[in-house]
């Protein structure tokens, strides 16, 4: 029976004790199921995400290139440390080796999570309010159990949180940090923005995403962090990403599904409402 998701959602943030529980750590005694991946690339003093997660004592995975190897171990330490087989491949490339990593050691889900997050936060009154990254995470894996067909979940942009009608939208567009089902039968491909192409790919295949609006994460301003794998900032390269996917995906009279606009200076997604035609809901 196909289940409409409404009130129950909101007991995740455990209303009521939402300024309490801000100020102090609510998964003190809990870890998370699923591993923790960080694609990191050029960033071994730089990338962010790894020291939020040990300060918190969360285990996670750095996955680095060959080049960058010894710089991350001298850093880092030689056991969080993830080398893939070769070097400049871009962010498809990393991103399909950690899933298949996380396929052979029997994973049911994955996270992936972007390597320069400043904060996690979660609103409350209306506002972003910084909290321990476990109190984003642990709530997001606790959702996903009881359901079959989410086929991804994660966290929102804190930038636009205060735009969300809803305390989570579902068969939106997962990036930065997202919980990945190891099951379905989807792909980060080359020559289009991976993350937009891997979440039309999931939602077609019948799978929902599920995106947590009070969950947040808060990245640094786009073009302030040097290094990574991403092309944002490369007019060119992004500009050509964008029209691989604007050719991946069409109507089915044959028209663009993705527009594309230029927003200072850069290229970008024109903001649609290709999300909408997707109609499931998780399954019990």
């Amino acid at each position: 029976v196909q289940q409409q998701i409404t009130d129950r959602t909101r007991f995740i943030w455990h209303p009521g004790k939402e300024r309490e529980v801000a100020k102090d750590k609510i998964y003190t005694d809990n870890n998370l199921k699923y591993p923790v991946y960080i694609p990191s690339k050029g960033r071994s003093t730089t990338c962010n995400t790894p020291n939020l997660l040990r300060k918190n004592n969360i285990p996670f995975f750095l996955v680095v290139e060959p080049q960058d190897r010894e710089a991350y171990i001298k850093n880092w330490g030689i056991d969080c440390i993830i080398t893939m087989k070769e070097n400049d491949k871009g962010i498809a490339y990393v991103r399909r080796f950690c899933k298949e990593h996380s396929k052979a050691q029997g994973d049911k889900f994955h996270w992936q999570i972007d390597d320069d997050i400043k904060n996690f936060l979660r609103r409350i009154d209306n506002k972003n309010i910084r909290c321990d990254p476990l109190d984003v995470l642990i709530p997001i894996e606790n959702y996903i159990k009881d359901f079959n067909n989410i086929g991804i979940a994660g966290a929102k942009h804190s930038l636009f949180a205060w735009s969300a009608k809803n305390e989570i939208d579902f068969n939106k567009q997962i990036c930065t940090c997202g919980l990945f089902n190891n099951s379905v039968d989807a792909n980060w491909r080359e020559g289009v923005i991976e993350d937009t192409d891997y979440s039309m790919q999931v939602l077609s295949k019948g799978y929902c995403s599920v995106l947590f609006n009070k969950l947040l994460y808060e990245p640094p301003p786009v073009g302030t962090n040097s290094g990574g794998n991403r092309a944002a900032g490369h007019y060119d390269k992004y500009l050509n990403l964008a029209k691989g996917l604007q050719s991946a995906w069409k109507d089915e009279n044959g028209g663009d599904l993705f527009g594309i606009v230029e927003k200072n200076g850069e290229p970008r997604i024109k903001p649609n409402r290709v999300w909408v035609k997707f109609k499931q809901r998780p399954l019990q």
